[in-house]
C-alpha cells in the first residue's frame, strides 16, 4: 500500500512534511532528559534600618537595604487601602540620595512658594529628572483633582517602570527622612561600582546636558543625554572612546573659539540744535 494513507503513513496529518512529527512548523525534535540547570537563587536583600512616614491618607517606608551590588534605599508607598509596603515604590543608591534629597528639598521649596498660584492646562507645575546608568528617575509636580502631588518615576534599560506619589504638603517631611538615613549611613553604596566618578550635569541656554558614567559585563562606558521640556535623547561612549571624543572637542574649540556677543549699541542720540545744551 502506498505511503499516502490517510494519516498512518509517511504523510499524515502534517501535510506533506511527514507524519505527526512534522506540520507546518517544520521537525521539533522531543527533548529527553531533566531541563537545563539553572542559576542561584538571587541573594535575599538584607534590611538595614527602616522608617514609616505618614502623609495625609497615605503611608511611606523609607528603608536601608544592602545586596551584592552594594547599599540601596527604597521608598515605599501605601494607599488608603492598606495593604504591604512595595508595590508602589523607587529604590535608588547610597550615591544617588544626595541628588534625590536636594530635588525634594528644591521641590518643597516651589510648592511652598507656589501654593496659591494656578496649575497650568496639563496640570504639571515643575519637572527635573536624575539620570544614573542604567536607571533614570523622572520628577513631576502635578494636579488634578485631589491636590497637589509629587510624582517619582524610576525607569530602567530593561523598560521597567516604578513610580510613588507624594502628597505636596508631605515633600519636606520625605526629603527630612532621605537625608537623616543619608546622615546615619553614608553615601558609599560599597557596591563594585562605587569607584566610579560622580554624575555632572549642565545647563546651556534652555537644554541642560547630564553626563554619568556606568559599568556592565562590558566594561566602563559613559552616557551623555540631553534633556529639554519636550524631549530627552542619549548617547553612550565606551572608555576606550573618551579620549577620541575629548580630543576631537578640543580641535572644534581651537578652531572655532567662542566669544560673548557683544552688547547692542546704544542707539546715537539725533545732534542737538545749535544753542542748546544736552546733559
Amino acid at each position: 500500500m502506498s505511503g499516502r494513507g490517510r494519516g498512518r503513513g509517511g504523510f499524515g496529518r502534517g501535510g506533506r512534511g511527514g507524519g505527526r512529527g512534522y506540520g507546518r512548523g517544520g521537525y521539533r525534535p522531543r527533548q529527553n532528559g531533566p531541563p537545563p540547570p539553572r542559576g542561584p537563587p538571587a541573594e535575599p536583600d538584607t534590611e538595614l534600618e527602616s522608617r514609616q512616614v505618614a502623609i495625609e491618607t497615605k503611608r511611606f517606608f523609607i528603608d536601608i537595604k544592602q545586596n551584592s551590588r552594594g547599599k540601596f534605599m527604597k521608598i515605599s508607598e501605601v494607599g488608603e487601602a492598606g495593604g504591604a509596603p512595595g508595590r508602589n515604590k523607587v529604590t535608588f543608591s547610597l550615591s544617588t540620595g544626595p541628588e534625590m534629597a536636594e530635588h525634594l528639598s528644591e521641590f518643597a521649596q516651589f510648592h511652598a512658594a507656589n501654593i496659591n498660584e494656578p496649575a497650568p492646562e496639563d496640570g504639571r507645575l515643575k519637572s527635573e529628572a536624575i539620570f544614573k546608568e542604567p536607571k533614570r528617575y523622572y520628577f513631576d509636580l502635578k494636579e488634578n483633582q485631589r491636590g497637589r502631588f509629587l510624582r517619582i518615576c524610576q525607569t530602567s534599560g530593561t523598560g521597567a517602570r516604578q513610580q510613588v506619589a507624594v502628597p505636596a504638603s508631605g515633600i519636606a517631611l520625605l526629603q527630612e527622612n532621605v537625608k537623616q538615613l543619608l546622615d546615619d549611613f553614608g553615601v558609599d553604596d560599597g557596591g563594585p561600582d562605587h569607584h566610579l566618578p560622580a554624575s555632572k550635569d549642565i545647563r546651556i541656554n534652555r537644554k541642560r546636558f547630564y553626563f554619568d558614567v556606568g559599568s556592565n559585563d562590558r566594561g566602563v562606558f559613559m552616557r551623555m543625554s540631553e534633556v529639554t521640556n519636550r524631549y530627552r535623547s542619549s548617547i553612550t561612549i565606551p572608555h576606550s572612546g573618551w579620549a577620541a571624543v575629548r580630543d576631537a572637542l578640543s580641535d572644534y574649540c581651537d578652531q572655532m573659539p567662542y566669544t560673548e556677543p557683544e552688547p547692542e549699541a546704544e542707539a546715537a542720540l539725533p545732534a542737538a540744535p545749535a544753542g542748546e545744551n544736552r546733559e
